[in-house]
């Protein structure tokens, strides 16, 4: 009996194990069905989908009008029966008509279709409508050389300014060291330029602060003219000892320099004489205490 029992469960359990592996195997046929179906739809639409954009030979792209579903259904390689003079007919249509020429907008191929009229049309408007726009264009070209005609108060500007650069003249003279000549000493004699002259009138620029001494001493310093001046507390001035190395009492007891501006000798110190705009400064060296 127990020998009758093991037999009857084992072959219970193989069959229980036979119905599952049937039931698995049935599963597996039907999602490979599955699978396989929509892997043709997708093959079909992959086929369908390529043409859609083709680049011909004249570098242009090629549109085809999508396919009907129920052509998408079908496998690849197989044509519905259902209309077979349309399907040899539409297939040319389309891959003829998409042909153009570079370079041209309104050539289309010998038999276009209806859905491809309009889209001469409309590449045609925006053709015009960017013509029509680029008009403009030179407007805004012209209307910018206006600003131009601004720029010339610039210049304006520029020749009002220049009348803000103040100058002035100077000279440095020894040219009357000739009167007195034979009772100079050779030392004296050796400092004398021929001309008289350490520095011939000179035209420089000045500022509202500027003194006699203050371009004396910047006209030296640009010139590599030597210069020796001391603060004097009595007159609370510069006082100059010597220029160009000819310094005072060289050529007597009364010799020294001196200035003067615009032909006239001021009674204070070069130190405290503000220059205007066209003076003309003179330094002079004199033997007698006096101009010469």
């Amino acid at each position: 009996m127990k020998g009758d029992k093991r037999r009857i469960k084992k072959i219970v359990t193989g069959l229980v194990i036979l119905v599952l592996l049937g039931i698995t195997l049935s599963g597996v046929r039907i999602r490979s069905v599955g699978q396989y179906k929509q892997e043709q739809k997708q093959l079909a639409n992959d086929l369908f989908a390529t043409p859609d954009k083709t680049q011909t030979d004249n570098g242009t792209v090629s549109e085809t009008e999508p396919p009907d579903e129920v052509g998408a259904s079908e496998a690849p390689g197989r044509t519905s029966t259902s209309e077979p003079g349309k399907q040899t007919t539409k297939p040319k249509t389309v891959k003829k008509s998409p042909q153009r020429t570079p370079g041209t907008d309104n050539t289309v191929s010998p038999q276009p279709s209806a859905k491809q009229k309009p889209s001469v049309k409309r590449t045609t408007k925006p053709l015009k409508a960017r013509k029509a726009t680029g008009k403009p264009s030179t407007k805004t070209k012209r209307s910018s050389s206006v600003p131009k005609a601004t720029k010339k108060p610039s210049a304006a500007q520029k020749a009002t300014a220049k009348p803000a650069a103040l100058t002035c003249t100077i000279t440095i003279r020894c040219d009357s060291l000739r009167k007195h000549w034979d009772s100079l000493s050779d030392k004296v004699k050796a400092k004398m330029p021929e001309n008289g002259l350490f520095l011939k009138k000179t035209t420089v620029n000045i500022t509202a602060s500027d003194t006699v001494y203050s371009i004396l001493q910047k006209v030296c310093k640009a010139k590599n003219i030597a210069l020796d001046a001391e603060y004097s507390t009595m007159f609370s001035t510069e006082y100059i000892r010597g220029i160009g190395y000819l310094y005072e009492k060289e050529a007597g007891d009364m010799s020294g320099w001196l200035y003067r501006v615009n032909g006239k000798l001021p009674n204070y110190g070069a130190s405290n004489y503000s220059v205007k705009a066209g003076d003309h400064i003179e330094w002079l060296y004199t033997c007698t205490g006096k101009v010469e």
